[in-house]
């Protein structure tokens, strides 16, 4: 069983003109829940030059919006974030990857980050909240659940700068933490970071998570759509010891003490996230956990998601692991037709639709003109082809999917091309070509020279090959019109390379 709630860092609406400072200003939230109520509690507050948080899908009623004002009451910026309050917990069958069971868990506390602007202007940060009244059986009945009222919770400017005047105040509260990359292809600022982090493993069994982490890296990196974005992205692991070995398993009556205080129920796993981003944000930079991902010590099958993700080490936790990175990084909805339906408004995930014709689609211009629709099942196409296929967002009639059967609908089947063009423009977003890293590979350049990054080599004439990260070398007749410069990344036969350039302008000498 695993749980989702699409990840809480949300774009950003900057009202008016203003004269923001160079750092930004990252906030973390304790939330405590109730039905019908939650309270909220600024524990961390820090600044730096780290970017804010990114543009995602559409609103919902039931979501939090960060709102800063000035002494003047007028709105600075307004960040919008998912309520974490409901767990969405979904129940695979690991043998054939569909789904189970569906229903819904009210968390009594999480957890929350979010990076805003900052600027001298700002005398208040608040919350403006729709508590859930009761308890949704999935992430589309949210909004039917939540009422009508709105809560403001204000954090003030003195309060703010209090906590991030206490630096120490974190580290005191976390448990001691090491980091280490296992993929590093550039700076954070402009990668996406996905943070391993394990739970229950003590001191004796480090290296044995050293191992379970490589394997996790080598699980992800291996779908053929995080290869293909493998230069996009850095994947960095975080130790940390637990007094005892293996989680709490709450359906067995069992109990362990560790560093996250994972639990296993059933086939739900999920940690403290207070804990997990008190000591995650003790190693790491603001912009350097995109995405967490908890490692529980144990083979039992089970993960879950959320404002952090979970997976156990069974045999098909990754593959359970991709489905919920589907949901909290990508947003996309699940394709299953299990669970209760509600077509009240046109879904803001890109995979599914309320629309049943071809011009009105999301994905329209991706369906061939001989494929009918709606589209049956039965037709006997390949898995993949792009349609309208009748179910899917709990519902089994009136929503439509994009193909038969993807990774959102059943555990091991492809992404499919609707979904992977989601995914890849969301890795996108975060990233900005140049910066170093290292990685594995060779390859041969375009000139003379040599170069590093991701891939090691040296070419002579013109040439193609792998590498991406900062080079060094030479181009020969280098265009001379201003198209390229340096630190550009271009592609020469599909690969790609990043311009590090030298200049001879001696009477009679080419430009290099």
């Amino acid at each position: 069983m695993k749980f989702y709630s699409t990840t809480l860092w949300l774009g950003v609406a900057v009202l008016g003109q203003m004269a923001y400072s160079a750092d930004s200003l990252l906030l973390r939230v304790t939330q405590t829940n109730y039905p019908g109520a939650s309270d909220y509690a600024l524990t961390h507050a820090q600044t730096g030059d780290f970017s804010t948080t990114l543009n995602t899908p559409e609103a919902s009623a039931s979501d939090i919006y960060v709102v800063g004002r000035d002494s003047k009451s007028k709105e600075l910026f307004r960040i919008r974030v998912e309520n974490p309050a409901v767990l969405h917990a979904e129940s695979f069958d690991p043998s054939t990857g569909q789904i189970e069971q569906v229903k819904s868990i009210l968390q009594p506390q999480t957890a929350f980050e979010v990076r805003v602007p900052s600027s001298e202007k700002l005398d208040r940060i608040e919350l403006v909240s729709t508590p859930v009244r009761s308890v949704p059986s999935n992430r589309m009945a949210a909004d039917a659940s939540a009422v009508s009222a709105t809560t403001t919770t204000q954090f003030s400017r003195k309060l703010i700068d209090n906590l991030i005047n206490k630096p120490q105040r974190m580290m005191l509260d976390a448990a001691p933490a090491n980091t280490t990359m296992l993929h590093n292809t550039g700076s954070s600022a402009s990668r996406l970071d996905i943070v391993l982090i394990g739970d229950g493993y003590a001191s004796h069994e480090m290296g044995k998570w050293a191992n379970d982490a490589q394997k996790v890296k080598d699980g992800i990196l291996a779908d053929p759509l995080f290869a293909s974005k493998r230069d996009r992205m850095n994947i960095r692991r975080v130790d940390v010891v637990s007094n005892d070995s293996g989680v709490t398993e709450l359906d067995k009556n069992i109990r362990k003490d560790t560093a996250l205080g994972a639990v296993v129920n059933g086939r739900l796993a999920y940690p403290d996230t207070s804990k997990v981003f008190n000591i995650v944000g003790a190693v790491t930079a603001a912009d350097a956990r995109d995405l967490i991902v908890v490692v529980a010590n144990t083979t039992r099958y089970g993960g879950g998601g959320g404002s952090v993700a979970t997976l156990t080490l069974d045999e098909y936790a990754v593959e359970l692991a991709l489905h919920e990175i589907g949901h909290t990084l990508f947003h996309l909805a699940d394709e299953y037709d299990y669970g209760d339906c509600y077509k009240s408004t046109e879904p803001s995930e890109g995979n599914v639709t309320l629309q049943p014709s071809r011009s009105a689609a999301k994905w329209g211009n991706l369906i061939r003109a001989d494929v009918q629709i709606p589209t049956p099942a039965d037709q006997k196409l390949p898995n993949g082809t792009v349609g309208l296929f009748t179910g899917g967002r709990y519902c089994e009639q009136g929503m439509y999917r994009p193909t038969e059967n993807s990774r959102m609908r059943t555990l091991g089947q492809p992404w499919h091309i609707v979904n992977e063009r989601i995914a890849s423009a969301i890795i996108d977003s975060y990233y900005k070509p140049g910066g170093t890293g290292t990685g594995t590979g060779t390859g041969t350049g375009t000139g003379t020279g040599t170069g590093t990054g991701t891939g090691t080599g040296t070419g002579t004439g013109t040439g193609t090959g792998t590498g991406t990260g900062t080079g060094t070398g030479t181009i020969s007749k280098y265009d001379r019109s201003g198209k390229y410069k340096q630190g550009d990344i271009v592609d020469v036969n599909g690969k790609r390379y990043t311009l590090t350039v030298r200049v001879n302008n001696q009477p009679g000498g080419d430009y290099w």
